[in-house]
């Protein structure tokens, strides 16, 4: 258990600096549907660079319930 826990900080550390690298000095709006790879990316930015994210926008594609509340979740 403790090695699995080493690993997994090691790899959010990993990609906390990915994040802060590829977002330094930019201003973003983040488009998140509410999908697992969109609020992944939503919680990465804010945890690694906060200050760049000016804008979170979300949509309801309308093609059912699923997609209401994912935009649900993101919003």
């Amino acid at each position: 258990m403790a090695l699995l826990a080493r690993t997994t900080m090691e790899g959010s550390r990993r990609a906390d600096l990915a994040v802060r690298r590829a977002v330094a000095g930019r201003n973003l709006v983040l488009a998140v549907s509410g999908g697992r790879d969109s609020m992944a990316l939503m919680h990465a930015v804010a945890r690694a660079a906060p200050e760049s994210a000016q804008v979170v926008a979300t949509f309801d594609h309308g093609t059912g319930t699923a997609a209401t509340r994912a935009s649900d979740l993101a919003a």
